[in-house]
């Protein structure tokens, strides 16, 4: 399932915008770890160590010296090389980040600037979730509980992914694959576990995939849903991963990849 997740998302992620920290001539989009809301501002010494997160089909490792960075991801090197962190912006491999940790610096967040093709308007996506080795997510159910959204592309008339957490209960709606899912949930160290009881859709029934989207209306979310046959369910997308909440923010992995939630 992993090429397959990634591919329906992805494609349509790339489709729509670039980011504006590769290669971009435009400054004006500079990060700036203080747009995080409640992120202290990293120093060297803060990065230094190694750095982990996992969910499903997805496995990276940073480890920071005073000087270098090496990513791993699932067990191969991506990158290994010289990074700087200065007035608030993480750089490497060309790529400029805006680094923020939160939880007592057991969670470090990078924010990219990214731009949107059609309209030229910048916005921010999350590049990375990072949870330090050796630290503890100490938040419980309580602490991530609202009504959270992934938009598309910074256009938060439409949204990519909606995940309602209420008590020990949760509703998910992945749009882009017309699919809702219900059940309850539990959290643990930054991660969550979503144990689902029903599952529905919004395109036509016992057909597999389909038509993405199928009847639902990306804006509101209002659809004519009908039962999901458990072979189609891809709720795994979602389930056993990081989500951190910090105030009109959320950060988790939907599909491989990384989801900047708002708190609608």
């Amino acid at each position: 399932m992993k090429k397959l997740n990634l591919w329906l998302l992805a494609s349509l992620f790339v489709a729509a915008f670039t980011l504006a920290a590769c290669g971009s001539d435009d400054d004006s989009g500079k990060p700036d770890s203080r747009d995080i809301p409640g992120g202290t501002e990293a120093t060297v010494e803060d990065l230094v160590g190694t750095w982990t997160i996992s969910g499903h089909d997805v496995d990276y490792t940073y480890v920071f010296t005073q000087t270098e960075l090496t990513i791993n991801y699932d067990g191969q090197i991506e990158f290994k090389g010289a990074y700087t962190l200065k007035d608030g912006v993480l750089t490497y491999d060309n790529m400029e980040f805006k680094p923020a940790l939160l939880k007592n610096k057991a969670a470090l967040v990078l924010k990219i600037v990214a731009k949107n093709r059609e309209t030229g308007a910048e916005y921010e996506e999350l590049g990375q979730l990072l949870y330090k080795k050796g630290k503890t997510i100490t938040d419980t159910a309580n602490d991530i509980q609202g009504n959270w959204h992934w938009y598309a592309f910074g256009n938060t008339q439409e949204i990519r992914t909606a995940l309602k957490l209420t008590g020990n209960k949760f509703e998910l709606i992945i749009v882009t694959w017309g699919e809702k899912y219900v059940g309850t949930f539990t959290y643990n160290n930054g991660l969550i576990t979503l144990n689902t009881s029903e599952a529905f859709t919004s395109r036509e029934p016992h057909t597999g995939y389909g038509e993405l989207w199928g009847n639902m209306d990306p804006a509101t979310l209002e659809a004519d849903w009908a039962v999901l046959d458990r072979e189609y369910w891809h709720v795994d997308a979602v389930s056993g991963g990081p989500f951190i909440a910090n105030g009109t923010e959320a950060y988790g992995i939907v599909a491989n990849l990384m989801a900047l939630y708002h708190k609608k």
